[in-house]
């Protein structure tokens, strides 16, 4: 489950890594914004998952 999580969790930023690492070329703008998708995604199930554990707890 976290290996899943770890894998799930960092192909955003390795996109955004190798876009901004590569050299400026129009066939890889792709990655800029798949990587900025995918991790503002993780981020905010992140919170969500964190948000309902919370609440459970509190209940």
């Amino acid at each position: 489950m976290q290996a899943m999580t770890l894998v799930c969790g960092i192909v955003g930023p390795i996109f955004l890594f190798v876009y901004f690492a590569a050299q400026p070329d129009a066939t890889i703008k792709w990655m800029y914004w798949a990587g900025l998708v995918v991790t503002v995604a993780d981020i905010l199930i992140a919170l969500g998952i964190t948000e309902a554990i919370t609440r459970r707890s509190e209940a």
